[in-house]
């Protein structure tokens, strides 16, 4: 199912939904991602993993931020909202954990 994006007023077709296969990596600030089992802030260690560089994981559903209007150079402002992630390879596989966006790149 294609999700529609409205950026500066044009109405485009993205290519992001729910079976995306996504690379999970870490970044200059935040060199190693992590998943948790739930949402909230308050999530036990217990619940959380470590994921790899490279880890490949599979999009189960991705936050209802990515289909609505967009919000220019302030959309960085949600770089840390969370997508549901089936882990594929690695230590996790067979997880389904939460994500920030900011470890995502869709593979091609």
């Amino acid at each position: 199912m294609k999700k529609l994006l409205i950026v500066g007023g044009i109405l485009l077709a993205s290519n992001i939904y729910a079976g995306d296969k996504v690379i999970i990596s870490g970044n200059t600030n935040y060199p190693t991602a992590s998943g948790c089992v739930s949402k909230a802030d308050n999530a036990k260690k217990s619940d959380c993993v470590l994921l790899a560089n490279g880890t490949l994981g599979e999009v189960v559903e991705w936050d209802a931020k990515y289909s609505k209007e967009g919000k220019g150079i302030f959309a960085q402002v949600d770089m840390f909202t969370l997508n549901k992630v089936s882990i594929l390879t690695g230590p996790a596989t067979g997880k389904v954990v939460y994500v920030d966006h900011v470890y995502l790149t869709l593979k091609n």
